[in-house]
């Protein structure tokens, strides 16, 4: 027999889902890491009298994020609001290799932190991407900002290029950039012609960067 509160929750996530895949496929991923106590969150958490649309998925995305980031330093919000910021503002998706040179990030350790918060939000892999744009409108609105200030420096797009191109110039003034980089035997080949084995020789973020 099923316990208790779970037939409470299937009465209670149901209709809210108002028919929204993502939401749904979110409140699994919230509840996986421990089901009941997270339920209790998810049912006290709701904030106003909606319960279709946006609205209500901006709640279950405060909620998933109050808790997920509920007790960490003034350091790991940084680092997690510099990795936040570059998977919306970055031109292209970057890897752990990247991000962990983020300021506030520093280490795997740090890096895992936030896959563990976001993790009903992102797509599983090497790549750190959120899987629903929805998740990056909440995150650039006001309810975010009001809701969540203590990660409203994500919003700042102005700073956050900069801070992108500072890591691009900083990487191609590094040793990382040098002559021959892919260790070729001849230079007269054309970028298509280098095999994919020489290729891997060159860093994401120095690709990134250049």
């Amino acid at each position: 027999m099923e316990p208790t509160w779970i037939a409470k929750a299937l009465d209670y996530l149901t209709p809210h889902a108002a028919g929204i895949f993502i939401w749904t496929t979110t409140v699994a991923g919230f509840l996986k890491p421990n089901s009941e106590p997270r339920f209790g969150i998810l049912e006290a958490g709701r904030r106003g009298d909606n319960e279709e649309g946006f609205d209500d998925l901006y709640s279950l995305y405060f909620t998933v994020v109050r808790t997920s980031f509920e007790n960490v330093f003034k350091q790991e919000i940084e680092g997690i609001t510099s990795v936040m910021s570059a998977m919306i503002f970055a031109k292209e998706l970057l890897n752990d290799d990247a991000l962990i040179v983020l300021p506030g990030v520093k280490s795997q350790n740090a890096l895992q932190l936030i896959r563990r918060g976001l993790v009903s939000m992102i797509d599983s892999g090497p790549i750190l991407h959120f899987h629903h744009r929805s998740f990056e409108d909440f995150v650039l609105s006001s309810s975010f900002s009001q809701d969540l200030p203590q990660f409203i420096a994500v919003q700042d797009w102005d700073h956050h290029e900069r801070q992108l191109a500072v890591l691009c110039l900083n990487t191609m003034a590094s040793l990382a950039l040098h002559f021959n980089v892919c260790g070729l035997e001849t230079l007269d080949i054309g970028n298509r012609d280098i095999p994919a084995a020489d290729k891997s020789a060159i860093s994401h973020l120095l690709l990134y960067s250049c």
